[in-house]
């Protein structure tokens, strides 16, 4: 499977594949009964935020590239299809600075909320 991050040290990113230290880890997306076409939504909702670019995609693979609302830092977001454990990994991380604030983990469990929404399936209580 394709790296989605090279790194392993800063505060300023979050991934879902495995060998992500703990601090770092972050839930993978779930796919529906059709990974594809969990894919193709999880696209449409990245191509619909703001400030954000799609700079390659392919049928398994996302690289976007978001902003952030203020000073304009740019951040990465990749998602990577894995038929085989019918997850979409995730990774999003600041290209610039030691930490993040926590928004890479923010952005990644947004993209979660609205994809739970587009399915239609209800958000567990917290």
């Amino acid at each position: 499977m394709k790296p989605l991050i090279q790194r392993t040290s800063g505060l300023n990113f979050v991934c879902s594949q495995k060998g992500t230290s703990r601090y770092h880890y972050i839930r993978p997306l779930s796919c529906s009964e059709d990974p594809a076409a969990t894919f193709a939504q999880v696209k449409d909702l990245i191509y619909r935020m703001p400030r954000t670019v799609i700079l390659e995609a392919t049928d398994e693979y996302i690289h976007a590239l978001c902003r952030s609302p203020i000073f304009q830092f740019p951040d990465d977001l990749k998602c990577l299809l894995c038929m085989q454990e019918r997850v979409i990994h995730v990774c999003s991380a600041s290209r610039f600075g030691y930490h993040d604030l926590w928004v890479n983990r923010a952005r990644v469990e947004r993209l979660r909320r609205k994809l739970k929404s587009a399915q239609g399936q209800a958000l567990p209580a917290k």
